[in-house]
């Protein structure tokens, strides 16, 4: 007959897990958001993103549309970076946000001494 395992047990295998493969598991975490908004933006090609991508033209390569009601940070971003990418710019954009949204996550989980994989499985709940 199997021995069941109580909770403190489970939890001490899981940190154990993670301890081990901390790095691995970061570098999927942040390839798995990079991946799904990309595959967002390709598969949905909202509006926003390409208002960005066209403020981003107007600004740095003489495009011809520009919406002045947003805040120029995202297309200064973008545009930037498309000097190095070209027009793979906007999957760079979401690199470098990515990385600054998991760099803040660890300060935060440092600031208030919790587990940093816990606030970012916390974090992308889809509920």
């Amino acid at each position: 007959m199997k021995k069941k395992r109580t909770l403190k047990e489970l939890t001490s295998n899981l940190s154990k897990i993670i301890e081990k493969h901390k790095r691995k598991i970061l570098i999927a975490y942040i390839v798995a958001l990079v991946a799904f908004f990309s595959v967002q933006f390709i598969l949905l090609q909202n509006w926003d993103m390409l208002v960005r991508i066209m403020n981003a033209n107007f600004l740095f390569h003489h495009g011809y549309y520009f919406e002045d009601q947003r805040a120029p940070l995202e297309e200064i971003l973008i545009g930037l970076l498309s000097f190095v990418l070209g027009s793979y710019a906007v999957f760079g954009y979401f690199a470098l946000v990515t990385l600054i949204f998991v760099y803040s996550i660890y300060f935060f989980s440092k600031t208030f001494k919790a587990d940093f994989f816990v606030i970012l499985l916390l974090i992308c709940n889809p509920y």
